[in-house]
């Protein structure tokens, strides 16, 4: 009876130890890393005013960050999503809009108000033209035809605040001094660990390994693999169950494997998709990218067969009756 509440713990360790590692993980990429549609919010603290851009970008980021990734952002535009663009004054001071999600990404454990995860819904920004023809049209129809949503859509998202204009600027210049609450959008953070092999980089995988289903409409593929998911967590704990007393090692695997399905199955459920962030390279192979969840599930699957060679029965050996 011992043994076996003792196999139930080391199990059940290990699949929360898993499953808080990949979650936690994702919770520092999501805040850390990004890309054009899932770009970082940098605010600039008071003790920063002052300073060029460049340190501190070095100071706050590190490594990861090139100046032609980072745009200055103003605050939302606060005007009627019905008046003419040549009405709305965003042509005197601005050249670019940008639908950027006023709602934090990032999960609460991690959450920093002087560096914040955002969605960008329009990641190659839309550029306003001085051309007469754009001039005499709505900013809501504007914003339609440009950040790829329906005009009603559009009007929602500028009446709630989601449209803040940039400066036009080709590059920023790194000797630029900052401001305190100034804020720049980084649109690619990626941070390299060993050069040619392995780094870290922001990716949203909607689908599953090797983005199977990434394309299918989100309701089949949310239900789908969400149901999957459950039903192979379900089945690990009934395998679990009907495993003999006096073996240690399938409570370490099975509870690894059970860790990394739970981790993914509340990223899938929470947003939809999965968060990918490491990258590895094999020569001039790139590896599909993967998480914390990924390397418990096939840490899993790699002792699941060691273990089924260290008990392989001998061929001619006599079975029990």
């Amino acid at each position: 009876m011992k043994s076996n509440l003792s196999r139930w713990v080391l199990f059940l360790v290990i699949a929360l130890v898993a499953v808080l590692g990949d979650l936690v993980t994702k919770g520092w990429a999501v805040n850390n890393l990004a890309s054009p549609r899932h770009p970082l919010v940098l605010q600039i603290k008071p003790d920063e005013g002052g300073k060029p851009l460049t340190e501190v970008l070095q100071t706050r980021l590190g490594a990861g960050v090139h100046l032609d990734a980072v745009l200055k952002i103003d605050a939302p535009l606060k005007v009627d999503p019905e008046a003419l663009v040549k009405d709305c004054g965003v042509l005197k001071r601005n050249a670019g809009l940008l639908l950027l999600n006023l709602k934090s990404r990032a999960p609460w454990f991690v959450r920093n108000p002087y560096l914040d995860a955002r969605r960008a819904d329009n990641p190659d920004e839309a550029v306003l033209s001085l051309d007469g023809s754009l001039k005499d049209v709505t900013l809501g129809a504007f914003v339609a035809s440009k950040g790829g949503v329906d005009q009603a859509k559009a009007e929602e998202l500028i009446r709630e605040g989601y449209l803040h204009p940039f400066p036009r600027m080709d590059l920023l210049d790194g000797g630029l001094k900052v401001a305190p609450d100034d804020r720049y959008l980084i649109t690619q953070r990626n941070i390299p660990l060993v050069d040619g092999f392995l780094g870290l980089i922001y990716v949203e995988n909607p689908g599953a390994a090797w983005g199977f289903l990434a394309t299918a409409p989100e309701p089949v593929r949310r239900t789908f693999l969400g149901g999957v998911s459950l039903l192979a967590m379900i089945l690990i704990f009934f395998m679990f169950r009907n495993l003999g007393p006096g073996r240690v090692l399938p409570s370490i695997y099975l509870g690894l494997i059970l860790g990394g399905a739970a981790g993914n199955f509340v990223d899938r459920l929470m947003a939809g998709t999965v968060v990918d962030f490491v990258q590895m390279f094999l020569g001039s192979y790139e590896w599909p990218t993967y998480n914390v969840a990924d390397i418990a599930i096939s840490v899993g699957v790699g002792l699941v067969l060691l273990d089924s060679l260290l008990h392989r029965e001998p061929k001619g050996s006599p079975k029990a009756a």
